[in-house]
């Protein structure tokens, strides 16, 4: 196990389980309304998980500045896209789980 302190341990063990809920909830729920996919974005590109919102933009063709004004909830995509972009939110948490757990085993 890597030699982290006490506190950087908890915090990393903390965020794979918030990851761990999130993929679970997605898993189980189909995102149709707003509010529900703007907190999922605000979740995961600023208040826990930081994924890169210009990786986002580069993977699906959106410019950076709408991808960020998702992430801080001042607009959102046309519904049709929400499927879409949380699949690669899910890819993008499954590969941040696997980063956190290799920083916790090494």
């Amino acid at each position: 196990m890597a030699n982290f302190g006490k506190f950087t341990q908890l915090a990393l063990e903390s965020k794979i389980a918030a990851i761990n809920d999130i993929l679970d909830y997605l898993d189980d729920n189909e995102i149709k309304h707003r509010e529900v996919f703007l907190d999922l974005l605000q979740v995961v590109f600023a208040t826990f998980v930081n994924l890169d919102q210009r990786t986002l933009s580069d993977d699906m063709g959106f410019s950076y500045g709408r991808v960020r004004s998702w992430a801080r909830g001042q607009s959102a995509p046309h519904p049709v896209l929400f499927e879409t972009i949380v699949n690669w939110v899910k890819k993008a948490l499954f590969a941040k789980r696997k980063e956190l757990r290799l920083m916790l085993a090494v």
